[in-house]
């Protein structure tokens, strides 16, 4: 008889760990209700309705990390011309169309979405070369400080995260859709656009066919620390665990850095920074946050 309750007791005592088990990892909020794909729908911007080589590689990165996250998901664009910022992050915050954005980051964009702390593009988003036109080309010539450009005038997107970097180095910024940017460039009103290096090949191929006075500057480079991030609204952290969690694991098995050196549009942006005639100048930016300040750095292009 004693036999009998130890068995029942012992036969109890181990259903109850194994129903505390089950629970803490049924809670796990990466886990939840996982054979329920994520619902991925990112903000896909085109130039001339065309989709620029910069897009395919953070869309290709994107779902390099959603496959190593383990978890399954449904992926869908969305196409807009010039979604406009406010727009965007309001879509990101309130469940509209677009639940995931990619750009550069400023503390200022950081109060009001959710990033994913793991640069997209290891911080060449900061290495800026200037698309100009034949005619105003001839401003850049034998340029290696700042002071020497204050006359020109640069053209930007609105709210992009270089302009109060530009505007803290007293050059002067006209901002506009992107879109219109190149329209704008080739009729005049202003000198140049500034373009991170593994953008303005692709874009310069696209445009050049409509604005064939349209060229890339070939003796200047701005450098400053300038972060892409993945975002996400302000409250959908299961979407940013999961995105998080796979650009981790992409990192751990060498899979990012294969896909980050492989890629045309990097192997071409390396190529720019990399050429031994142009002068850099360095600018410093003062609107990064302290979470993006402290970035580790094996996440950063050496």
């Amino acid at each position: 008889m004693q036999v009998n309750q130890l068995s029942v007791v012992l036969i109890l005592y181990i259903t109850l760990l194994t129903s505390t088990h089950v629970s803490a990892t049924i809670n796990d909020p990466l886990i939840t209700n996982q054979t329920q794909p994520i619902q991925v729908r990112y903000y896909q911007r085109t130039v001339k309705d065309k989709l620029t080589a910069d897009e395919d590689y953070w869309i290709g990165l994107l779902k390099l990390a959603l496959d190593k996250s383990g978890h399954p998901y449904k992926m869908n664009a969305v196409i807009e011309k010039d979604m406009s910022h406010a727009r965007l992050i309001n879509s990101l915050n309130n469940n509209g169309p677009v639940n995931l954005a990619f750009m550069g980051t400023s503390k200022n964009v950081e109060q009001q979405l959710q990033a994913i702390y793991i640069p997209v593009f290891r911080g060449l988003m900061g290495y800026r070369i200037m698309m100009t036109t034949k005619e105003s080309m001839l401003s850049f010539i034998n340029v290696t400080h700042i002071d020497q450009l204050t006359n020109i005038k640069f053209g930007l997107g609105f709210n992009w995260a270089d302009e109060p970097i530009m505007k803290d180095a007293n050059l002067t910024v006209i901002t506009a859709a992107y879109n219109d940017l190149f329209t704008m460039l080739a009729g005049g009103r202003f000198d140049a656009i500034s373009r991170a290096a593994h953008e303005i090949k692709s874009e310069h191929d696209i445009v050049v066919k409509q604005y064939p006075t349209l060229t890339i500057e070939p003796n200047l480079i701005f450098e400053y620390r300038l972060p892409s991030f993945f975002f996400v609204g302000q409250h959908n952290t299961k979407l940013a665990n999961i995105i998080n969690l796979g650009l981790e694991n992409a990192y751990n098995d060498g899979s990012f850095l294969n896909y980050f050196n492989h890629h045309p549009v990097i192997i071409s942006a390396l190529k720019f920074i990399n050429q031994p005639n142009r002068n850099w100048i360095n600018l410093e930016n003062n609107h990064l946050s302290e979470k993006s300040n402290q970035i580790e750095s094996k996440y950063w292009l050496k």
